[in-house]
């Protein structure tokens, strides 16, 4: 008789044992949900923060020079506008520093490094008016290099501009 409660004793410890482990494991797997999302929010952060760092050295004139053509040329670049936007090595860098930006910004959307959201709510309004700037240029190097470039950056403008983000 004394066995049986020992042996009683001994399940119901192995038992709470196993749905203590349970719940820890539950836990921890919550946790490391949430420590994931936490450093995909601090990744998206840093990376838009590091927008303003790395584009204060790029003049304000960038931007409104591809406005213009944008604006003169209701986005489709004559071969003129074709050699002011590659001829100038500076000028090109920059534009190429700006697209590749966004281009990695869009991949890391894309694949769940950024939160999109948050990207959304720090830089809805500078990322589709720089898209729509950026847009000809984008075609132009497609053409040059017979590669579909910024597709990623393509598709997440798209995707925002298709869901009439607020502002």
């Amino acid at each position: 008789m004394q066995m049986d409660y020992i042996k009683l004793l001994e399940v119901a410890i192995t038992f709470g044992a196993l749905i203590f482990t349970a719940i820890q494991v539950y836990l921890l797997s919550k946790q490391i949900k949430e420590n994931n999302r936490w450093n995909r929010i601090n990744a998206t952060f840093t990376y838009c923060k590091s927008f303003n760092t790395i584009f204060d050295k790029i003049s304000d004139s960038l931007i409104n020079k591809l406005q213009l053509l944008v604006y003169n040329s209701d986005t489709t670049l004559k071969h003129s506008d074709h050699e002011i936007l590659l001829n100038d090595d500076t000028y090109r860098k920059h534009l190429l520093n700006l697209v590749t930006f966004y281009e990695e910004l869009s991949v890391g959307i894309e694949h769940n490094f950024y939160d999109e959201n948050i990207t959304k709510e720090i830089m809805y309004a500078q990322f589709i008016s720089h898209y729509k700037i950026l847009t000809p240029y984008i075609n132009i190097r497609r053409k040059e290099i017979n590669i579909r470039v910024c597709s990623n950056f393509e598709a997440v403008a798209n995707r925002w501009i298709n869901e009439k983000q607020r502002i």
